[in-house]
Order: structure tokens, then C-alpha cells, then sequence
């Protein structure tokens, strides 16, 4: 168990996690409900390993009014977290609404593609936040991390922050990816960034976010090897498994078709 000064130094009313996730993907239908490890989904995973590593701060499923995604609500409602449906275009409107229902400064928003999400990178994160921050994520090789395709890093933004983007724009490209607008404009935001270890810089063909069928199952395979051996391995860890598997070429492979 740990302690909330473990982690960061603020109110848990500070934080609020919001995990972004859809089942109408057009790369891979239904991936949110695709069973990855021992018969749960992405996001059960993602979600118990935030409530078992921050207990005490509030874990948010935002998903769209869409019918399609019933399903996933109902995969996901005997979890430990709240439930949000709203604009299935607009994502930003959608985050700004979940402050209607639970209120925090401070939102760490994840996605859903990403089962290797890291704990201690997040730790570091929360740990490095300042209240007077408009952003803050880590960073590689000038590129922000959530812009890579590693699968391992969340990023922070605030609720004023969002609704700021909603005032300042309406273009499409900026309502569905909820951030861009925040650290493109640094002439209007405070944008900070944490430069990552050397590891990311050298091994930047690694890919553990899932678009496609051949990331799902590249991912699960790693997982499963993983979790065999260590259950509570860390982005070095998952590196080297990578490195030492033959799913590398695969992931260059798919990185370059994503970079057409």
C-alpha cells in the first residue's frame, strides 16, 4: 500500500484519472472488449493497476453515448472506477464534463491503447506537477511521448486548460485528440516537459500502444511473457523482453505502415 506522499505532494482532490476509450476503432473494432491477458480486457487492466497503485484517487472511464459502446460499459461496470459517457466527436467537451461529476484541479489522462502503461514513469509525473502547470508530459527526443508509440507514458493537463481549448478553437483535429491544442500553443499555456531516460532514445522502434491486430497480439504475447516472470515489471523490463523476442521486426514494420 502506499502512502499519498509516496507519490505526489497535493490533496487527492488534486488528481482525477480519466481513461479515454471507444470501441469504434477502424483499425481494430472492438479492441477495448478483445481479451489480452488471463481473459481481461486493456482497460480492466489499466484500471486495477491504478486503483492498486493510487487508491485514493478517483479512476474515470470516459466513453462516448455511442449504442457501440454499451458493451464496454457493461465489461466495465463492476470495476473500481466511474463511468462517463458523452460527445463521441468532441473528446475535450467530453473530459469537461466529467468536472461536473467529480471535481479536481488536475487531470491525468490515459488511453486505453496502452496496457503497459507505467507506474513509475507516472509516479515521476505526479511527482514533478506544479499547480501552476497547463501541461506537463514526458518528452523524447523533442517528440511528446504521448505522440510515440511506445505504449508506457500519461500525460497532465487541467480542466481549465481544456475548456480554454474549447473557447480558443474548433477544429476537428483538436476536439478528438484532447491535447494537442495545449502543448502546440505555448505562447497560451504553461507547457512543461520531462526528458526520459536514454533507453526510449535508442530503442525507438519498440511499439506497445495498439491500433492494429498485429500490435494486439505482439502486445499480449510480451505481456504474457512478462508477467510469467516478474509481476510488477517496469518500461526496462518490457524494453529488454522486446529486445530479446522476435517481435522487433514486426514492430518496425507496423511502425513505418503508421508512418505513411
Amino acid at each position: 500500500m502506499h502512502s499519498k506522499t509516496d507519490y505526489y505532494n497535493y490533496k487527492m482532490t488534486d488528481f482525477i484519472f480519466i481513461i479515454q476509450a471507444r470501441t469504434g476503432s477502424t483499425r481494430l473494432p472492438n479492441k477495448m472488449l478483445m481479451p489480452f491477458n488471463e481473459g481481461l480486457t486493456i482497460p480492466q487492466i489499466i484500471i486495477r493497476k491504478l486503483r492498486a497503485n493510487f487508491f485514493d484517487i478517483p479512476v474515470v472511464l470516459a466513453t462516448t453515448v455511442n449504442k457501440l459502446d454499451d458493451n464496454l460499459v457493461a465489461c466495465l461496470e463492476l470495476e473500481d472506477c466511474e463511468i462517463y459517457r458523452g460527445d463521441e466527436d468532441n473528446v475535450v467537451q467530453r473530459f469537461v464534463d466529467v468536472e461536473k461529476h467529480l471535481s479536481a484541479k488536475a487531470v491525468i489522462r490515459i488511453c486505453a491503447d496502452n496496457p503497459f502503461l507505467d507506474m513509475h514513469l507516472l509516479k515521476e509525473l505526479m511527482t514533478n506537477w506544479k499547480s501552476e502547470y497547463d501541461y506537463l508530459a514526458h518528452q523524447i527526443n523533442g517528440k511528446p511521448s504521448m505522440k510515440t508509440a511506445y505504449g508506457f507514458f500519461a500525460e497532465i493537463t487541467t480542466f481549465n486548460s481544456l475548456k480554454k481549448v474549447l473557447l480558443e478553437t474548433s477544429l476537428p483535429l483538436y476536439l478528438e485528440h484532447v491535447t494537442n491544442y495545449v502543448y502546440q500553443h505555448e505562447d497560451l499555456f504553461n507547457v512543461k516537459w520531462i526528458p526520459v531516460d536514454h533507453v526510449f532514445k535508442s530503442n525507438e522502434n519498440v511499439r506497445l500502444t495498439v491500433d492494429t491486430i498485429n500490435d494486439f497480439e505482439n502486445a499480449s504475447s510480451v505481456y504474457k511473457s512478462l508477467i510469467e516472470i516478474k509481476e510488477h515489471f517496469i518500461y526496462k523490463d518490457v524494453i529488454e523482453t522486446v529486445k530479446i523476442s522476435n517481435f522487433m521486426e514486426s514492430m518496425i514494420k507496423e511502425n513505418n505502415n503508421n508512418a505513411k
